[in-house]
């Protein structure tokens, strides 16, 4: 988690994010929009469809609130990534 959120407060131009599973710290959701808001462009792609329902409802739980900072999210069509 650590890692994760050093690279975003870090990062200058870009960070791109892939994962099948989204479901972020507290920390990890601050750095995600701090960066987005600083100017970075921030990318999540996460699957359109989880292998779990309950893991997808949650994952899509946070998608406004880091879209709404500017975090563009992408989401993979052509099954689980």
């Amino acid at each position: 988690m650590q890692g994760y959120v050093r690279i975003l407060l870090e990062a200058r131009r870009y960070v791109y994010m892939e994962t099948p599973y989204f479901l972020p710290t507290e920390p990890v959701l601050f750095a995600m929009r701090t960066a987005a808001l600083a100017g970075v462009d921030v990318r999540l792609m996460i699957p359109r469809h989880s292998d779990s329902h309950i893991v997808e409802w949650a994952s899509f739980s946070y998608l406004l609130e880091i879209s709404e900072a500017g975090v563009k999210v992408y989401l993979y069509e052509s099954g689980f990534n």
